[in-house]
């Protein structure tokens, strides 16, 4: 029985000494305005080992070097430049050895050529996976709110469900980046489903309301009755005749 107990033990041990996590980091290395375009993806990385804390590179060497497998993997051409740089730290432990890898990505650019109205490249577009949503509701770049109506910019997309939002402050070095599901942020600039912001809508519950900004599974309603903003599904409102 002894030794059973012992086994479970160690069992936990090693369950809980092996896990990942990540830290996100984002430097936006130039402001990309609307005269620039979206072609391309550039990806690089590296990663170092340690015991018990000791040895390895450490962290800024290691950005360093996945800075420069970027460049090698895909060099800029004379009218290119990197945008929305983004550092991602992928954490691996497992008993007392600690792996650290280091993936720097960023966006390419390159001035578009005039009459191109086509903000983003069809590789981009490819390579980031998201192609609905990017032309239809949200872009990099766009101002969006979260449930509280607090006002944020799109600053990158770190997935097809994930985007990574800086909230609006006049304060440039204590800039906040984090990053959040697509779902919890919302435009008042485009019309979806139907719905457009300042749309008169009745909710299933009841009572009625105004769209303030619209999501990609539920819309921010302004409630007549209290003048309190509501997360609402699509699937509840019904759009009243104006």
């Amino acid at each position: 029985m002894r030794v059973k107990h012992i086994f479970l033990f160690l069992f936990a041990v090693l369950l809980i000494s092996a896990c990942k996590y990540h830290q996100m980091g984002m430097i936006s290395s130039k402001f990309i305005g609307p005269e620039y375009k979206y072609t391309d993806i550039a990806t690089g990385v590296s990663e170092a080992r340690y015991l018990w804390g000791f040895g390895g590179a450490k962290k800024d060497a290691l950005v360093l070097r996945a800075k420069k497998n970027m460049a090698l993997n895909r060099p800029l051409n004379s009218n290119e430049t990197y945008g929305d740089i983004t550092i991602d730290y992928q954490y691996h432990l497992y008993l007392f050895v600690e792996k650290l890898r280091v993936v720097v990505s960023a966006d390419v650019v390159q001035l578009a050529e005039k009459g191109d109205t086509t903000k983003y490249s069809a590789s981009y577009k490819e390579k980031v996976g998201f192609k609905k949503l990017v032309n239809e509701l949200f872009s990099i770049g766009d101002t969006v709110v979260n449930e509280l109506n607090e006002k944020y910019k799109i600053s990158g997309f770190r997935s097809e469900k994930v985007v990574f939002i800086e909230k609006l402050s006049t304060d440039y070095f204590n800039s906040n980046i984090k990053s959040r599901s697509i779902d919890r942020i919302f435009t008042w600039q485009h019309s979806f489903k139907g719905f457009s912001p300042n749309s008169r809508v009745r909710i299933d519950l009841g009572g009625n309301g105004t769209i303030v900004a619209l999501g990609t599974k539920m819309a921010l309603v302004r409630l007549d009755k209290s003048g309190e903003i509501s997360i609402e599904a699509y699937r509840s409102l019904q759009l009243l005749k104006q």
